[in-house]
């Protein structure tokens, strides 16, 4: 997966316009597969938009920002392709429209919506109204190291204030869930599921959870790369505390972590930075289970099933006690087909040849 190398921010428009709703295409098996189709489906999202407006809850009213933001990007990116030149913004009311709803996050002390107004900004790129939400989150969520990575504070310090942090939350299947209750509550005509929906969702409980799932993989990501810069190589003896600081970091998105792509980064900066005999061992016993489970996640998950079978499977999963987020699920998945989260003592990884 890429990361932008030029700034604080991921920036995912170019991937959110080949895979807004292509993002299920590509790992779901997809709903709106073609340019053309993401910004059919847009239609739609704009449309929920509009009613979550009207929201008395702000949870609603912050996904309604969401939808604005990411329909500016599919209308800034089908003008880039139309014209091989880029606008300089193609929904000016739009963008007006987002940020007013974000701000009114300002003062909030729901975690869900603080979270959700955080990527809605930084979709459209609005960094420092980003920053200035995840700020906000920070401070509810104190010992939640994710709010930190999407504030404009400098890397260096963000390290060595995180030593107080304990866990890594994205709070990303909470708003799956919500945004699948929002898409089932206003589900899409048939004149909207004419052309862009993938005819293997057959019913409307289905397109929300591919809807839901979709955003979901699209919204940006924390300051990945920034982060793993500072916790590499000589980066590491920049200051007294570095190595130490970023051990701290590492072991808290490697350990229990909300997603696959967060442990597994914070499994890497592990490996980098551990020195002691304990943080080596530790880092060789995630990494091994990590290469076990996930061919196996991923096997029980897709093979042999079809589309349909698929989204079901996530739905269902999404839904039963236990699973808050994605590892979890993960897991579920596997006590389901009786596999193992600890490889068999005997079991070696696959090395690409």
């Amino acid at each position: 997966m890429d990361l932008d190398i030029g700034g604080k921010f991921v920036n995912w428009k170019f991937i959110l316009f080949s895979s807004s709703m292509a993002a299920c295409a590509a790992l779901l098996g997809g709903c709106a597969s073609t340019p053309t189709a993401a910004v059919e489906q847009n239609v739609y999202w704009q449309r929920v938009a509009a009613s979550l407006q009207q929201s008395t809850q702000l949870r609603e009213r912050m996904f309604a920002a969401n939808l604005l933001g990411l329909g500016v990007t599919i209308d800034e990116l089908s003008a880039q392709q139309a014209s091989e030149k880029k606008p300089v913004s193609a929904n000016p009311a739009a963008l007006a429209a987002a940020r007013a709803l974000i701000a009114e996050a300002e003062h909030a002390d729901d975690p869900l919506a603080l979270s959700l107004a955080t990527h809605a900004a930084s979709t459209f790129g609005d960094h420092a109204l980003a920053s200035r939400m995840a700020a906000r989150w920070q401070a509810v969520e104190a010992d939640n190291l994710v709010p930190r990575l999407y504030t404009s504070a400098p890397m260096a310090n963000l390290l060595s204030g995180a030593r107080d942090t304990s866990r890594y939350d994205t709070h990303g299947y909470d708003q799956v869930r919500l945004m699948a209750s929002v898409f089932t509550r206003f589900p899409m005509t048939r004149e909207e599921t004419g052309s862009n929906s993938n005819p293997a969702y057959s019913n409307d409980a289905l397109r929300a959870g591919a809807n839901a799932f979709g955003i979901w993989f699209a919204v940006s990501t924390p300051a990945f790369q920034a982060l793993t810069n500072e916790c590499k190589g000589p980066a590491l003896e920049a200051t007294p505390t570095r190595r130490e600081d970023c051990l701290h970091v590492a072991k808290v998105m490697a350990g229990d972590p909300s997603d696959l792509l967060s442990k597994g980064l914070g499994i890497s900066m592990l490996e980098r930075a551990a020195i002691a005999p304990e943080d080596i061992a530790l880092a060789t016993a995630l990494r091994r289970n990590k290469e076990w489970q996930q061919p196996q996640y991923f096997a029980a998950f897709i093979q042999g099933k079809d589309e349909q079978e698929q989204i079901s499977d996530m739905l269902r999963l999404l839904n039963t006690p236990g699973v808050g987020n994605e590892i979890q699920m993960m897991e579920a998945a596997l006590r389901e087909k009786g596999i193992p989260l600890t490889p068999p003592t005997d079991w070696q990884p696959h090395i690409p040849d």
